[in-house]
């Protein structure tokens, strides 16, 4: 061990199974190190770690507590963890910074079940690890017959430090082949070597004593201090293939790793104060952190404010944290459990590897990642008579970000919140903790299992998304993966069909939503999806596009596809008298569960196996009942498997997926100049790309290279018409509406809101007319008219302003803003006009009084389709407003906000009308002006209105 390596704070925990007295010996510990001076005591709720009210109430341990102390010329920091099941991933999320842990077991009650589903873990972790056998006292076995049972469970790396130099020596030596031939050379284990073994898992020290006398604990704080290392490199020392454990994808985490030679640190735990602020526990990794510097996010940058280390419950403020110290921390906001925070010289260090496989990663990796503890259950909330959930729900994201397993979460079928806990225990402390935090009284629904979905075999999901001035079309292969695979995203389209901008888009859009089932509502899982296809637009196209395509494509494919419900499993472990093994093995088959031929051990039986969570969830009581006290029944969380009663649950949720109106699987296509709602049934026929499974796949490919190579695009713009595939196969024209303001229109144009956005105010089938009063239009004398024009659209729509625009866009602006005018003045009605500028670069935007009228230039990032309904949305009530747009979603916009939609190309002859309409108004009371008037437009409106006469 390196002089460095001696300095560095040496970071290690307790983990044990409940009551097996682990928060006792961490009091002895602190003693024995003169860190305090009296043990505390778990009956009296004195102890250091379990400072919380909430934990000295029930007398275990619930929060991660730390304690620091030094021991042999070395700096330790303790960390003692829940030992319930319940709170395990709180003990977890403490492991992504220890160097070692220290696993207690009872010396009365030896190895018990959750022991061993934390050595599972630890393992999993690849965790240095050091053994201690407290209440030797009141033990009922010999410390021979106890290491007997540890080496029988964990094997013959479990060695006593107990025994005299030579016998121990010899036994070590055992663990490795290299060391047992310079053993038989030399006659001796050197403490390298020791060290060395533990590092890498090759060594299990074991002691014994009691936590309460504290006898062994001086020789255990010894040894830590000779053999225990800050920060070891736990990869370098993991043997490859030994200890995995499959099913499970580990959280990231960093408990060696540096970035360059500068400052880095991982974050393990965020909690809030009663101003609701948060402060960040992390552990430094490398270099110092001090109040004020800067430290970086993903590129973020963020500035510590304060600076405190926890001796228990007591917080101490800090100058400085160094490498291998915990501390807590504030002033960083959107920090998580998990995330690595760098300093200056290491933030665009790619933690992943090369720079080709940072790229690949997407594909590679699993769209979400999971701890080995997770709840195993389901529950809503109950919040008291009248509490909007809207104003509650921020309570429950502050516990969550805290504690990211409770998975908080809107149920829209139940409509309720859903939080997801491990059993009883946790929920008991949940809604103390809801009480204690913000002072609200709620109640918990029956725990329900969170159940999953997939699919059975592949299949093509389409998403076409193509409002006015908006396209993207997306194709997604869709394969079922083996159980507990997750989701994977990868892409398969060549750049020439779809840049790779676009294609990152797509699977970055995919992997930021959750996708749901059609089954039941719930998520999906164990699915590759690739990008196949697809299709932008040069002028059109923008990032959203792809979302909304992207989405409704993995909608529209798990539509077509024959899902699979899926629930979740169980291990257990069932101990109990020999006479009630038959009715054991009933009731397992009772509860569609499995198990393998039982285990004779004396007047006892073993028996191990698998099946539904629903179904094991309250055998254990059971078993307490007919066993008289004296079986053992132990679940563990074994991943997910296909459901046992799949047509029960999905009557009994009642799902509805075409009713989901947050996963659209219809698609959006053009006809006719506005947007025309597609069912998820029809959209294969009027897709734009060739299926994926069709038989002229390459000839499509080669046609599809054609059209990129040539700037085609399928959709013509403001009027044309979408060619497709209907449902025979024969190419055709989309029926759909027209812009004209139909009945057909109004109706389709409902249809398509009320799946997209809900109910609307007021129905509209009627064909707009129009109403004068003397020779002007009606629009009620007592209520304000505003006129609001979509500027760009009703260019692009009149021939004439389209020609002008191709050659001078500023022309054909200033010719529309002149004609506008001239309207207003006419009708009397306040003019909106308005011309988007979300493409300028730095344009802050403006608003100019023209002629009567005003002109807005809505600024970078902000679209005229935004602007329009916010302007709409924020009129005066009672005020008549009517929008002149052929953008299908902003005649959407105005139709939820009752105001009433005309058509660029109606304005067109509304404004002829009216022309015509001033001209033989001034012919006339003033024939003089006939000269004047043969030389502007309004004279070709008076003859067009003699011809009509």
């Amino acid at each position: 061990m390196s002089e460095q390596a001696n300095k560095t704070t040496c970071c290690f925990g307790l983990v044990a199974h409940v009551d097996a007295g682990k928060t006792t010996l961490s009091e002895r510990l602190l003693v024995e190190s003169n860190a305090i001076r009296k043990a505390g005591r778990v009956d009296d709720g004195d102890t250091v770690t379990d400072a919380e009210e909430l934990e000295k109430a029930r007398g275990i341990t619930i929060f991660a507590g730390e304690a620091r102390f030094s021991y042999g010329g070395r700096a330790f920091t303790l960390m003692d963890t829940p030992g319930h099941v319940d709170f395990s991933a709180e003990t977890e999320r403490a492991l992504s910074v220890l160097d070692y842990c220290v696993l207690v077991i009872s010396g009365t009650d030896g190895v018990q079940a959750h022991t061993r589903t934390l050595w599972r873990v630890l393992s999993l972790y690849q965790m240095p690890l050091f053994i201690f056998v407290t209440k030797m006292d009141y033990a009922r076995k010999t410390e021979e017959e106890l290491l007997s049972e540890l080496r029988a469970e964990f094997g013959d790396e479990c060695v006593s430090f107990s025994k005299k130099n030579a016998d121990r020596d010899e036994e070590i030596a055992l663990c490795d082949e290299e060391l047992l031939k310079q053993y038989l050379e030399s006659g001796e284990v050197s403490k390298g070597a020791i060290k060395d073994l533990i590092r890498k898992r090759l060594l299990f020290p074991v002691f014994f004593g009691s936590g309460m006398t504290g006898e062994g604990v001086p020789a255990f704080l010894t040894a830590l201090a000779e053999y225990a290392e800050g920060l070891p490199n736990r990869e370098e020392g993991a043997r490859a293939g030994e200890n995995h454990v499959e099913g499970h994808v580990l959280p990231e985490k960093c408990a060696a790793e540096s970035l360059d030679d500068g400052f880095s640190a991982t974050v393990y735990k965020v909690t809030h104060d009663a101003d609701h602020n948060e402060w960040v526990r992390l552990r430094v990794t490398t270099g110092t952190l001090r109040p004020k510097d800067t430290v970086y996010l993903k590129d973020e940058p963020m500035k510590v404010q304060e600076i405190r280390y926890y001796m228990g419950g007591k917080a101490m403020k800090a100058d400085i944290l160094e490498t291998g110290d915990v501390g807590t921390v504030s002033g960083l906001s959107g920090v998580r459990p998990g995330d690595i925070l760098a300093g200056r010289d290491g933030k665009a260090e790619d933690r992943t590897g090369d720079a080709e496989a940072a790229e690949d990663r997407t594909g590679a990796a699993k769209a979400a990642k999971a701890y080995a503890f997770t709840p195993m259950m389901r529950y809503a909330v109950l919040l008291p008579e009248g509490m909007d959930p809207v104003k509650a729900m921020p309570f429950f994201k502050e516990l969550a970000e805290e504690d990211p397993t409770l998975s908080v979460a809107w149920n829209s079928v139940i409509k309720k919140i859903e939080v997801g806990l491990m059993g009883e225990v946790q929920c008991e402390v949940f809604t103390a903790l809801v009480k204690e935090r913000f002072g609200l009284s709620i109640g918990l629904s029956a725990g329900t299992v969170p159940y999953r979905e997939t699919i059975r075999k592949p299949v093509e999901g389409i998403g076409h998304y193509e409002p006015l001035k908006h396209y993207a079309e997306v194709h997604l292969l869709i394969e079922p993966l083996p159980l507990g695979e997750g989701i994977e995203l990868s892409s398969d389209c060549p750049v020439e069909i779809l840049s790779k901008n676009w294609q990152n888009q797509i699977l970055c859009n995919l992997s930021e939503k959750q996708h749901l089932g059609v089954l039941t509502g719930s998520p999906l899982t164990d699915v590759r999806i690739t990008l196949k296809s697809g299709r932008d637009h040069i002028k059109h196209t923008e990032g959203g596009d792809f979302r909304e395509a992207a989405w409704r494509a993995v909608r529209q494919g798990l539509m077509k596809a024959e899902s699979i419900l899926l629930e979740p499993y169980v291990r257990f472990r069932l101990e109990l008298p020999l006479p009630l093994l038959s009715r054991a093995m009933n009731d397992i088959r009772i509860r569609s569960g499995m198990f393998i031929p039982p285990m004779p051990t004396g007047s006892h039986a073993v028996l191990s196996g698998r099946g539904p969570l629903i179904t094991f969830n309250e055998y254990a009581k059971e078993v307490a009942s007919y066993s008289s006290g004296e079986g053992r029944f132990i679940l563990e969380n074994d991943g997910y498997d296909i459901c046992h009663n799949p047509e029960e649950v999905i009557e009994k949720i009642g799902y509805n997926p075409d009713s989901d109106l947050e996963n659209p699987a219809a698609s959006i296509f053009c006809s006719h100049g506005a947007g025309l709602y597609v069912p998820w049934q029809e959209v294969d026929g009027m897709a734009h790309l060739e299926s994926i499974f069709s038989p002229d796949k390459e000839l499509s490919k080669k046609r599809n290279l054609e059209e990129a190579d040539a700037g085609s695009y399928a959709s013509s713009g403001a009027a044309g018409t979408s060619a497709g595939r209907n449902s025979s196969g024969a190419t055709g024209t989309s029926a759909g509406r027209n812009s004209s303001g139909t009945l057909k229109s109004d109706r389709e144009l409902e249809d398509l809101m009320l799946r997209e956005f809900g109910p609307i105010r007021r129905k509209q089938y009627s064909d707009p007319k129009e109403v004068t009063v003397n020779g002007k239009p009606y629009e009620s004398a007592n209520r304000k008219t505003v006129l609001i024009i979509d500027g760009y659209n009703v260019i692009f729509a009149w021939e004439d302003l389209r020609e002008l625009a191709t050659l001078d866009i500023a022309a054909a602006r200033e010719r529309l803003i002149l004609l506008t005018a001239n309207y207003a003045a006419y009708s009397g009605s306040e003019t909106v006009l308005v011309f988007d500028g979300y493409r300028v670069p730095g344009n802050t935007g403006e608003e100019q009084e023209r002629d009567g009228i005003r002109v807005i230039y809505t600024k970078e990032r902000e679209s005229g389709d935004l602007y329009i309904e916010k302007f709409v949305d924020h009129l005066e009530n009672g005020t008549f407003a009517r929008v002149v747009t052929s953008d299908g979603m902003i005649q959407l916009t105005a139709l939820r906000k009752n105001a009433v939609r005309v058509s660029s190309r109606e304005f067109r002859t509304v404004l002829e009308r009216a022309d015509e309409e001033i001209a033989a108004l001034l012919l006339k009371k003033r024939p003089e002006f006939r000269a004047r008037l043969e030389e502007t437009p309004v004279f070709d409106a008076l003859l067009r209105l003699k011809e009509t006469k």
